[in-house]
This record gives structure tokens, C-alpha cells and sequence, in this order.
């Protein structure tokens, strides 16, 4: 996508900065985001969806310069069925006037989390299996992609859940090694941050971010 940097590890280390940088700009909207819930007293439907609009469409759009943040983007034009197989959650675009603007993309697929079992099991049928299978539906451009988990019970232990989102992969991902969860880069009272590399004969390796928020304070109680 990029020609970049002549030195490839200028390039790697270019396109992790901005990777970074975009799970910064998440954690920092969330964080408007939940403040804002409870000063106006406008919670969040319990939807994922929903979510993804208000955070996309009040707190990301044009807050960011050179980052261009859209919501429900799709993805991977099938030729054969004259459709396209996706619909990304959040696409990320940036450019660079180092690298000429060429630009950068990301994609961010959000699931909800209550610390169910169901949920769990979704997040990686439904999210992380969506990068990882072949044919993957979501391209992750770079080898790099972002999952958003949104927390939406309160009293899920955000650590204790990873844990057993980690133990699902390893059944409900087909054809994919998935590398370990253990190495947490950030935690913060409402947020962790974990990195993951998944591996299969089809792909050389796809690297997630996982960011798992908690919004349960400022979700609507139905």
C-alpha cells in the first residue's frame, strides 16, 4: 500500500507509532465519551452499534488531525457474488507528508462484553475470526487490526474476562494459532490493553490490538 521509508524497519516502526497512536485516541474518546454520558444525562443504549455512532460521529470525527475516523465502512468487493463481504465497524485513514500523504488504514471491529460466555464466544466468531480465517471477511491492512471491546456490565473483571477470551480462541478459531494474551502493554481502572499475533499456512501473521473499555457506568439500565 505504502512505498514509505527505503529502510522497511523505518517503515514497520512508522506504521506502529500510528497504531499506537490510534488506540490513544480511542481510550481518550471513550473517556469524553463516558464523562459526557453522566454531565448531560444521556446514557448509551446498551447496542453495539449505537455506541460506535456517538463515539465515531461526537468524539473522533475531525478531533484528530490527519486521522480520518468512519464508521460502518465496507470492506473486501467480491467479484464472484457482486457484493461486498464486509462491513467494518470503524475504518481509520492518516497520512504523512514525510511518506508523500500516502496513506495508512486500520480497521476497527467493536463487540460488546457482559462477562457472558455468549459474548465472549461472539467476540471471536464474529470479531477476531473476521481478520484471522480464511478468506478473511476484514482485510487488516499492514498485518495490524484493532478490536474494541466494549464492557457494558458492570462488575465484569475486565482481566478475569481476557483470560478466558484468550482459553476460547484456541477452540473457536478454525485454522489459526493464536499467540497468548499474557503480555498486558497498559491497564488503567477502566481500560486494558493487550497485544496478540495470529499465525495460519494462509497468513504470515496478523497482530491485534484488543482494547477492552469499561462503559457500564454509562450504559442506559433497561
Amino acid at each position: 500500500m505504502m512505498s514509505g521509508f527505503k529502510n522497511e524497519r523505518y517503515n514497520c516502526g512508522y506504521e506502529h507509532g500510528l497504531f499506537n497512536q490510534v488506540v490513544r485516541h480511542l481510550i481518550e474518546a471513550s473517556n469524553e465519551m463516558r464523562v459526557a454520558c453522566s454531565d448531560e444525562n444521556n446514557p448509551l443504549p446498551n447496542h453495539e452499534d449505537r455506541i460506535t455512532d456517538r463515539l465515531v460521529g461526537k468524539y473522533l470525527v475531525n478531533r484528530h488531525r490527519n486521522f480520518r475516523y468512519a464508521p460502518q465502512v465496507p470492506v473486501n468487493f467480491n467479484d464472484d457474488r457482486d457484493r461486498f463481504d464486509g462491513r467494518a465497524d470503524i475504518e481509520v485513514v492518516t497520512g504523512n507528508r514525510f511518506l508523500g500523504n500516502e496513506l495508512v488504514y486500520f480497521l476497527i471491529e467493536c463487540k460488546r462484553i457482559d462477562g457472558t460466555a455468549d459474548l465472549n464466544r461472539k467476540y471471536i466468531t464474529e470479531g477476531v475470526a473476521r481478520f484471522t480465517e480464511h478468506p478473511p471477511q476484514y482485510p487488516a491492512e499492514n498485518g495490524m487490526a484493532i478490536m474494541f471491546g466494549y464492557v457494558v456490565s458492570n462488575g465484569v473483571d475486565i482481566a478475569d474476562n481476557t483470560t478466558k477470551i484468550e482459553s476460547l480462541q484456541h477452540y473457536h478459531l478454525h485454522g489459526v494459532t493464536a499467540g497468548s494474551f499474557a503480555s498486558q502493554e497498559e491497564k488503567a481502572s477502566r481500560y486494558y490493553v493487550y497485544n496478540c499475533k495470529y499465525t495460519s499456512e494462509h497468513l504470515e501473521c496478523v497482530e491485534l490490538k484488543h482494547l477492552f473499555y469499561d462503559f457500564s457506568e454509562a450504559i442506559f439500565a433497561t
